[in-house]
């Protein structure tokens, strides 16, 4: 079930909150999120995802052409080059002075060519990678009556419940995600039940072997005041 998502650095409020989680009863920690052992409706999910934004970690906004070209100068050979254009020109060399413009010119127009190329490709390439989650979802209806959620303008899907395939960045704070072996953990999230689940987390914590998590926190991890090193989490 995941917790709310903290940033890659954590501050003392959200280290807390994961600790809290972490040694919560499972029950209290659904009472506390507003949700179930059955996961969120597709009504919740939608209403917590337009509230809270996607779980998604913030890129960089593609830099604009001319700030691009412009940072293709910022580079010591074409420095150097306007350096001896400059004095070239200083001393009357204007046939040198040219020839090394066009020198500077040509470098710069390459380097500029090759990154736009690179960049368009590192996008297109984003774009095709579709990471997905496996999440329980109940019924709406078990929650909202159909005629008060026409009063408040809502609307209830249609779905069954059961197992659904969302896209990683729509998970949110309350859901209930299924893992397997091989899936990649798409949030923060608390454990409700595990069975010989092992996890590599050496990415974060630099460990070289998988770390077996547990459903529950045993005793002697009361007192560990970091996220990593409990067995929940």
């Amino acid at each position: 079930m995941t917790a709310p998502a903290p940033p890659a650095k954590l501050a003392d409020p959200d280290r807390q909150a994961l600790l809290q989680a972490a040694r919560d009863s499972p029950d209290t920690l659904l009472a506390r999120l507003n949700t179930t052992a059955n996961g969120l409706s597709a009504l919740q999910s939608r209403l917590r995802l337009e509230r809270l934004g996607p779980n998604a970690i913030a890129h960089e906004r593609p830099i604009p052409w001319p700030w691009q070209l412009l940072r293709t100068f910022r580079n010591p050979l074409v420095l150097l080059l306007a350096t001896l254009a400059a004095l070239s020109l200083v001393t009357g060399d204007t046939k040198a002075a040219v020839i090394i413009a066009s020198m500077i010119l040509f470098s710069v127009a390459l380097r500029f060519s090759q990154e736009s190329r690179f960049l368009r490709a590192a996008q297109a390439l984003r774009r095709l990678v579709h990471t997905t989650a496996t999440v329980k979802r109940h019924d709406a209806r078990d929650d909202i009556t159909p005629a008060l959620a026409a009063d408040l303008g809502l609307h209830l899907d249609g779905e069954a419940p059961g197992v659904r395939e969302v896209p990683l960045e729509q998970i949110v704070p309350g859901d209930v995600v299924l893992l397997a072996a091989g899936d990649m953990v798409p949030a923060d999230v608390r454990l409700l039940q595990s069975k010989d689940l092992f996890v590599s987390q050496g990415a974060l914590s630099g460990e070289s072997l998988p770390v077996e998590k547990h459903a529950t926190l045993p005793p002697d991890q009361q007192s560990v005041d970091d996220p990593l090193d409990l067995d929940t989490l």
